[in-house]
């Protein structure tokens, strides 16, 4: 079978431990089938839409994050195997340390897809509260934190931690916006944090980032850091000034081509930094097809909104590359010592030092 689509969303990484840890022994177990990403979930991946905003898949009820989907083709010409595709499915996300997988048929049969999820089980989204798959969450993390962030981003970028009670998130009066779960992963021990779920509440979030009159352009470098300058200026906070170790930082980071957190590589990159004097306060990475839904992702992933609004961020570094049709980008923030931050050495467009 030949691969013919695939598509990542997106994970962020912050420098320090995630809330919420469960007392669970660490237990490996096979990724599980998610038979509820059913038919309507698998005509999105064999129409090429689970890519770069998640809106189809949450038309499908599907509310998994970094969800990679494939539509396979024998190439004998024959119909598609349904044992096949299970097997090609399990493998993958065995592959990707991912814990959930599907598959299943597209129309007329000579094609399928497969599609290998974080989560062992879905998420179940109702109107005033959310249930977590709680057993699930202590056998495979060491820990794990619910976010929120508001579809206007208002005082303090819209973003706050959720309280979670007995498996239960309740969003009643949450506001409109988007709710994420992200764990720590037991296994392997190299793998920093994971987004299992991005789902929306209320009206959820715009269908288009803050900001974006400038994504005409097609380079991630030249476009992402100016927009992340203008959203830090409304929030009150000071720009950030391009720092040639972030970059170098961010440029080694971006070899990767995955959306997976080494936090070895993250833990050699912050001793480097603070030979500098710069402490690093943790790294984003997105993969999407163009720089408005790179931004879109970075926008509505409350995790990804509080690393790129950390009020005591005030250096930055950018490295990108191009993987197939798509871009992915690394962003590397920290805060240095006795930095000037004004805007005269902030990074602007067309003047950021952006590891190639």
């Amino acid at each position: 079978m030949n691969r013919v689509v695939l598509k990542v969303l997106f994970g962020s990484a912050v420098v320090a431990t995630l809330c919420g840890a469960s007392p669970a022994p660490t237990a490996s177990a096979p990724p599980q089938w998610r038979q509820d990403l059913g038919p309507a979930f698998g005509a999105t991946v064999c129409a090429g839409e689970v890519a770069g905003k998640p809106f189809a898949a949450w038309a499908a009820q599907a509310y998994d994050a970094q969800i990679e989907g494939h539509v396979v083709a024998s190439r004998s010409g024959h119909a598609v195997a349904l044992d096949q595709l299970g097997t090609r499915a399990r493998s993958l996300a065995a592959l990707r340390y991912m814990a959930g997988y599907s598959f299943g048929l597209c129309e007329g049969g000579q094609r399928g897809w497969i599609a290998v999820v974080p989560a062992p089980k879905p998420l179940v989204l109702g109107q005033e509260q959310v249930a977590l798959p709680v057993l699930e969450l202590e056998r495979l993390c060491s820990s794990y934190r619910v976010d929120f962030a508001a579809r206007d981003g208002g005082a303090a970028g819209g973003l706050r931690s959720v309280v979670i009670n007995s498996g239960i998130v309740s969003v009643k009066g949450m506001g409109d916006g988007v709710l994420s779960l992200s764990c720590q992963p037991r296994t392997p021990r190299w793998q920093g944090p994971v987004l299992w779920y991005l789902a929306p509440v209320g009206q959820g979030p715009e269908m288009a980032p803050p900001d974006a009159e400038s994504f005409a352009v097609s380079s991630a470098a030249s476009a992402l850091v100016p927009w992340l300058q203008r959203l830090r200026a409304k929030q009150g906070l000071v720009p950030l000034a391009s720092s040639d170790q972030l970059s170098e930082a961010a440029a080694n980071l971006v070899a990767d081509a995955s959306l997976v957190h080494n936090r070895q590589l993250l833990q050699r990159a912050a001793a480097a930094a603070k030979v500098n004097d710069i402490l690093l306060l943790g790294e984003d990475r997105v993969r999407a097809h163009d720089v408005a839904s790179m931004a879109w992702l970075l926008w509505n992933s409350p995790r990804h909104r509080q690393l790129l609004l950390n009020n005591d961020a005030n250096v930055i570094g950018l490295a990108s590359r191009a993987i197939d049709d798509d871009q992915l980008a690394v962003i590397v923030v920290g805060k240095g010592q006795a930095l000037n931050t004004s805007v005269g050495t902030s990074v602007k467009a067309g003047e950021s030092k952006i590891a190639k």
